[in-house]
């Protein structure tokens, strides 16, 4: 399941390369292969690196960014990184690597491949320089890393490796950061794990639990819109937004109330139809998150599905023609109300124009009360068109997620949401002739209710 990313390189990448060529990491240069250019060491890298760039970058240092208010980039960065799950070996992943890098950056690209096996994951690291030998210019955006990735995946196909079909997960840390946290250095890395440490105490039942026990540890911590926090020894702050996936505010107030459990046997079983359904499939995402670390999933999706699971159950639905007359209702409901609005603002641009033209006194305090009384009903109207209007989009998106999982647990989770359901029913025997029947009418009843 190899996964590409991208960090483009501004800066001297001297650092760089001295990482992605440490003979720790690499077997000794075993796991290196360089494309057009030496990669023996890095100044020998460097230098290559260095000749090219200048050769058609006549207005930029390749090692120097000194006086610049722009700086281009100067090496790009992608890192290909394989599932534990593939038992890929080293010599495997570095093919790949090779293979991956010819087919993307052309025959003519100053590349380096550096296979790193030091730690639990293998990955490759490649170094491409921005010019190849003829001048063109390579670049990266999303257009291409999408076409980067995609032939990584035809590649990890043909030698048996399993891929992610929608990774959500993005990599958005910058290069000095990626550094910081590949030599362990990372202080967003360990405010992460602080974090992470603080939620889970059983003592930790507010975000102001939460806060305080960062402001203990001599943190300073702002809350607003966003959730805001500046380490002790550090002159500037961070929102946690930017830390990742389950650092936003609302993530953290989700995860303190949850402790990343998924949600219980004995809710599910006091949950029918439509509910126990959407139970069943909030538990296996959940489990997807919390247990196995899936990039397949994001806790905001854990999130909105429970908002939809409570939705669902505070309107007692349970069933699909019950969501479907709701949505209906008050969408109906927000049109007449849109359709008086209307009315009513005509009449009081009617009477406006009465009152303007009356002439005797009693026909204008006549007008006048009855514009008074317009403009009542008018706010009153919008007041209700407001709430209904809110409530109606809040029926539709529950509406659309619900369909959404439907599709999902249909197409990607089946095996997991019928085990979880097998599971819930406490059918853990081994299948009889009986038994086997009954499993395939539950079968059979399953791709009903999701078709």
């Amino acid at each position: 399941m190899p996964i590409v990313d991208n960090i483009s390189i501004h800066k001297n990448p001297k650092a760089f390369l001295d990482y992605i060529l440490d003979k720790k990491k690499n077997n000794d240069m075993t796991y290196v292969t360089s494309l057009n250019l030496n990669a023996y060491d890095t100044e020998s890298a460097v230098k290559d690196l260095k000749r090219t760039f200048e050769m058609f970058d006549t207005k930029h240092s390749f090692t120097s960014s000194a006086g610049e208010e722009k700086s281009p980039v100067r090496v790009h960065h992608y890192i290909q990184s394989f599932d534990p799950k593939d038992d890929v070996n080293p010599e495997l992943a570095h093919a790949i690597g090779v293979e991956w890098a010819k087919k993307c950056f052309g025959e003519n690209a100053q590349v380096i491949v550096s296979t790193h096996v030091d730690k639990g994951h293998i990955h490759n690291h490649f170094a491409v320089g921005v010019y190849d030998l003829n001048g063109k210019h390579i670049i990266s955006n999303s257009k291409t890393l999408y076409e980067y990735r995609r032939r990584s995946d035809e590649i990890a196909r043909a030698y048996g490796c399993s891929i992610i079909e929608k990774p959500k997960h993005k990599n958005t840390a910058k290069y000095n950061e990626w550094l910081a946290r590949q030599s362990g250095t990372s202080w967003k890395e360990s405010l992460q794990k602080t974090i992470d440490e603080i939620i889970m105490r059983d003592d930790i039942l507010t975000i102001d639990d939460f806060k305080k026990e960062l402001e203990k540890r001599h943190y300073k911590v702002r809350t607003g819109k966003y959730l805001t926090i500046k380490p002790p020894g550090k002159d500037k702050a961070v929102r946690t937004k930017r830390l990742g996936d389950g650092y936003e505010l609302e993530d953290i107030l989700y995860r303190i109330a949850h402790k990343d459990e998924e949600i219980s046997r004995a809710r599910l079983r006091e949950l029918n139809g439509m509910q126990k359904e959407q139970g069943l499939y909030l538990q296996v995402i959940q489990v997807r998150l919390y247990k196995k670390k899936s990039k397949t999933v994001l806790y905001r999706e854990i999130r909105e599905n429970e908002k939809l699971l409570q939705f669902l159950s505070d309107h007692n639905i349970s069933s699909l023609k019950q969501f479907e007359d709701l949505v209906n209702e008050t969408h109906e409901k927000k049109t007449e109300l849109r359709a008086k609005v209307t009315a009513v603002k005509k009449k009081t641009e009617h009477l406006k124009e009465q009152l303007d033209a009356a002439v005797d006194e009693k026909e204008k305090q006549l007008y006048k009360k009855l514009l008074d009384d317009a403009l009542i009903e008018s706010h009153e109207l919008n007041v209700q068109l407001d709430e209904i209007s809110k409530y109606s989009d809040e029926c539709r998106d529950s509406y659309k997620l619900y369909l959404k999982n439907r599709e999902e647990s249909a197409n990607e989770i089946r095996d997991e949401y019928a085990q979880q359901e097998q599971q819930l029913r406490g059918n853990t025997k081994k299948p009889t002739a009986d038994n086997t029947v009954g499993e395939k009418a539950d079968e059979r009843q399953w791709k009903r209710s999701h078709h």
